[in-house]
């Protein structure tokens, strides 16, 4: 309630009391605590205080963890799995709850910088909604986008070359994904082209990455946006970036092969004594 009035500070010290009660009534490793440590932990990253949000999230998955053992129905059983064995509804339950607890612990992982950390939970995420959102062609709805693009976020933020390629190859999915989905000119690929853009500009592939930024620019054209519009300045200026830092790349290319001569002559010339 305090959430939804944007009282998230008064939310807090409720949630609190209420881990507290909660753990009178049931001992500190149940579903119920964890349940209530998570609501916990969403409230206190609506308050901004995201190291105790991260505090609040593992002691959620360590409770959830525990009764998980104590109870059977890990999150590692599949949905059909589930069907099968006909789980309990608190079975049921904690799934949902490790879902819930998976997702907002990895986005606050992310806003925390603490990308290696996210990318273990940021995966269950994904895996979470490839299981809810397949479409009875075998492809995948509009849904799992924003999984992809989390997870393609935290790989190009890892500053790794494996992490450039597998952020790139993750934004392609997205993109393709979209793409099944929505017209050529809908501008929810708008995002798809520059998460692309800036996927090529982090692995310094400047070509790619002007390539990206420019069928954002068409896209933004094509539906009548004029050259004052805050996103086609955005995009032109990062066109306009990709440039310059391939221009300079090139310069530095040209001036890596003159040193090289320039040695390669000086060499000579010692060997020959004239230096």
């Amino acid at each position: 309630m305090y959430l939804d009035r944007d009282r998230p500070y008064e939310a807090c010290e409720v949630l609190e009391d209420a881990v507290r009660e909660v753990r009178e009534l049931y001992g500190a490793n149940s579903f119920e605590d964890a349940d209530v440590l998570n609501h916990l932990g969403e409230a206190e990253v609506a308050a901004g205080r995201r190291q105790r949000a991260a505090a609040a999230f593992q002691g959620a998955r360590e409770s959830l963890s525990y009764w998980q053992i104590v109870n059977g129905g890990g999150p590692e059983v599949s949905e059909a799995e589930h069907l099968a064995s006909a789980p309990s509804e608190q079975a049921l339950a904690a799934r949902v709850l490790d879902k819930r607890l998976t997702i907002s612990e990895g986005r606050n992982l992310v806003k925390l910088g603490e990308h290696m950390k996210a990318e273990a939970l940021l995966r269950r995420h994904l895996a979470f909604e490839e299981d809810e959102h397949r479409t009875e062609m075998g492809g995948f709805s509009l849904a799992i986008v924003p999984a992809i693009d989390l997870l393609a976020y935290v790989k190009m933020n890892q500053g790794t070359e494996a992490g450039y390629a597998e952020s790139r190859a993750l934004y392609e999915r997205a993109l393709a994904v979209t793409e099944v989905q929505v017209r050529d000119d809908n501008l929810q690929l708008l995002r798809r082209y520059e998460n692309l853009g800036m996927a090529c500009f982090r692995a310094r592939d400047w070509p790619a990455s002007q390539a990206w930024f420019r069928r954002a620019d068409a896209l933004l054209k094509a539906v009548g946006r004029e050259d004052d519009d805050e996103d086609v300045q955005r995009v032109v200026r990062n066109i306009s970036q990709a440039a310059r830092m391939e221009h300079e790349q090139h310069l530095r290319e040209q001036q890596a092969k003159l040193d090289e001569k320039r040695k390669a002559k000086e060499k000579k010339l010692r060997a020959m004594g004239l230096m």
